[in-house]
């Protein structure tokens, strides 16, 4: 597949191939079930939704002599251990009274840091979560303490602020506004829960043998990713070693569903003449520059030189697959 950008942006090429295809037979495409749930809006939403826009546009402010506000903001080091055992310690890190950290009660956690002023040492018992990097301390006790160096208010726009924002003229075209982006939003996503629930079932309808090699190299690229994240979180080599062998069968079991579904998706894109476009491709780059605040030709320059190209051409096939699962679906009531 040749791609090929507008004069004014300049030429590109790019070829798409996938190596070492396994043999298997398309089955049932259309007409695949999936349950259709509610985006109507829940009792109190729009509501909740405009505070959390008036929290998105809060701007802070060094709070005054009533200390941290029990919605404000603090920054500080935080420090978890287990016993004498240091296990994490970060400069910093933002807190809120409003929103305690997986581990720490939720009412000791506001109680302690509401109020509290620059220079405050705080510390709580954790129980770790069973998500928590190190397994040995999982589900076990520790302390938690955070050292405040800096605590603000959060000043948060007025109903006239969030109307010039949204461009309406009243607080009847604010909630207006607001209704109509919570309905949209919630339309999508129930859009992409459908189409994940679909791609899932196409998955399990579709065994394949996959090649061992091609098999193997995903396994050892998502080992060694989930060494490097850990590792960045301050896990010793050692550690994060071991943790990755740990959680072998799941990487691998995770590497065989990616590779079924990209051998799938290249499958369904031909049999149902569904393809990426030189002007789908053109026009994802140019939104990427748009959301990155870059030029396109930067961006466009970018993905050729770190071979992006074919990942990012796969994911618009993909996206062209799952909406036409979606489409021809076969939607029942919950």
């Amino acid at each position: 597949m040749c791609i090929r950008d507008s004069p004014k942006g300049g030429d590109f090429s790019h070829s798409f191939k996938l190596p070492l295809k396994p043999e298997f037979s398309l089955g049932q495409l259309r007409g695949l079930e999936v349950a259709a749930q509610s985006t109507a809006l829940a009792e109190g939403e729009m509501e909740k939704t405009l505070e959390d826009v008036r929290l998105q546009q809060a701007y802070p402010e060094p709070a005054r002599d009533g200390g941290l506000p029990v919605d404000g903001l603090g920054v500080g080091k935080l420090t978890l251990t287990a016993g004498e055992e240091l296990l994490t310690e970060r400069e910093g890190v933002r807190v809120q009274p409003g929103s305690a950290p997986k581990g720490i009660d939720g009412e000791a956690w506001k109680a302690a840091l509401t109020g509290a002023q620059v220079g405050a040492v705080i510390e709580l018992p954790i129980t770790f979560p069973e998500d928590f990097p190190k397994l040995e301390v999982r589900g076990q006790t520790g302390r938690a303490k955070v050292e405040l160096s800096q605590v603000y208010a959060l000043k948060k726009p007025s109903d006239e602020d969030l109307q010039k924002l949204f461009g309406v003229q009243d607080r009847a075209g604010l909630e207006a506004a607001v209704r109509q982006h919570l309905e949209t939003a919630k339309a999508d996503q129930e859009r992409q829960r459908q189409e994940s629930v679909l791609m899932e079932k196409l998955i399990e309808l579709h065994p394949m043998p996959l090649p061992e090699s091609l098999l193997e190299a995903q396994v050892q690229a998502r080992q060694a990713q989930a060494r490097q994240q850990l590792e960045q979180s301050g896990i010793a080599p050692e550690e994060a070693q071991r943790q990755v062998e740990a959680d072998a069968p799941n990487t691998r079991q995770a590497a065989e569903k990616s590779l079924r579904a990209l051998f799938l998706v290249e499958r369904v894109g031909e049999q149902e003449q569904l393809s990426v476009s030189q002007q789908d491709l053109v026009n994802e780059l140019r939104q990427i520059a748009l959301r990155n605040r870059a030029k396109f030709e930067e961006v466009r320059d970018y993905y050729q030189k770190n071979n992006l190209l074919q990942q990012l051409s796969v994911e618009l096939l993909e996206r062209k697959v799952r909406a036409f699962l979606r489409e021809h679906a076969r939607l029942v009531a919950s």
